[in-house]
């Protein structure tokens, strides 16, 4: 997976405070991210990038979810100096959805062959009540 930021900018939401958004490409697709003044504010207090992968999980179902960590940022893109986003497609073995994102041996990289396909169009971020939450649209 190749990944390149493209450009960033600022757009105002009406009647509320800046939304900030930028465009990054991964796999040569624009994916835009989208941040909340929230996630804004604490992304700033943050002294380490935060890195938010979107997760593509094919199971029994197709599920998504944004996981975020301070681990390794391999095959993500910098979206700023404080923020890193990647996209994996993953596979659990077992039909489970109450232990879906437990972890575990039996969840591994899915293998996709024209993966560019399944990159999202959009990131949305926000950070609530001390939590990092995170949407993801095609």
């Amino acid at each position: 997976m190749t990944a390149t930021a493209l450009d960033r900018s600022r757009h105002g939401r009406p009647g509320g405070s800046p939304e900030r958004r930028y465009t990054i490409r991964i796999d040569d697709r624009p994916v835009e991210v989208c941040l909340s003044p929230r996630a804004a504010s604490a992304l700033a207090a943050r002294w380490r990038p935060l890195v938010a992968e979107m997760q593509l999980f094919f199971s029994c179902t197709i599920v998504k979810r944004v996981h975020f960590h301070d681990g390794n940022d391999a095959g993500t893109v910098a979206v700023d100096d404080r923020l890193r986003v990647g996209f994996r497609p993953l596979i659990k073995q077992v039909c489970d959805k109450e232990t879906l994102f437990a972890g575990g041996g039996d969840i591994t990289d899915f293998p996709i062959v024209d993966e560019a396909r399944f990159i999202p169009k959009r990131l949305k971020l926000d950070y609530r009540q001390g939590e990092w939450r995170g949407t993801f649209e095609y």
